[in-house]
């Protein structure tokens, strides 16, 4: 099973029937709504779409569903990488919950996703902390004067601080936590 997912164009979440062929700037398919079940078939889709396929997406969340029985770990989605809420039913089988870098990511896996959700910035307002407080079950600080400043507009929730130990095992100086000036921990 195929899921198409295309917010832009309002295809988010529907169930495609095998078969499907993709043309030189176009793509037909046929697909079943899954309340309908009726044939259709999408015109040419001209905003930017993602073809997941469950059998592999299923794969590895029995590892990941492995890994959490055998270490006891939690693990979370971090919704700035995968946000394709169309599998949201799916992954929330095997996950425990998401994790955001914005209020609207918090908010979307609070909405959509439920379960745990935590929050985490390089850079949070005061206005951030406000909101993202509705909709956080723990709010992660990036350095001590974002707890300091902050500690006590959360203080009702769980709240962690990333650690930075100096280390680091990117060649990209962007990621890489152990650089001068770096605003990763």
């Amino acid at each position: 099973m195929l899921y198409l997912a295309d917010s832009e164009a309002g295809f988010q979440g529907l169930v495609l029937v095998p078969g499907y062929s993709l043309e030189m700037g176009k793509v037909e398919l046929e697909f079943t709504l899954e309340t309908s079940m009726k044939h259709h078939s999408i015109p040419v889709m001209k905003t930017p779409y993602y073809f997941i396929d469950e059998r592999k997406l299923l794969r590895n969340l029995r590892r990941i569903e492995r890994l959490r029985r055998i270490s006891g770990a939690k693990v979370l989605l971090a919704l700035k990488c995968f946000a394709a809420w169309s599998v949201f039913d799916l992954l929330r089988r095997y996950l425990d919950g998401t994790t955001s870098s914005s209020l609207y990511e918090a908010r979307l896996g609070h909405e959509c996703f439920g379960k745990e959700t935590h929050a985490y910035c390089v850079g949070y307002t005061d206005d951030d902390i406000a909101s993202i407080k509705r909709y956080a079950d723990k709010v992660i600080f990036n350095s001590c004067s974002q707890l300091k400043r902050f500690h006590r507009m959360v203080s009702s929730i769980p709240i962690g601080l990333r650690v930075n130990p100096g280390i680091s095992n990117s060649d990209f100086p962007l990621a890489d936590p152990a650089r001068r000036y770096s605003r990763l921990g």
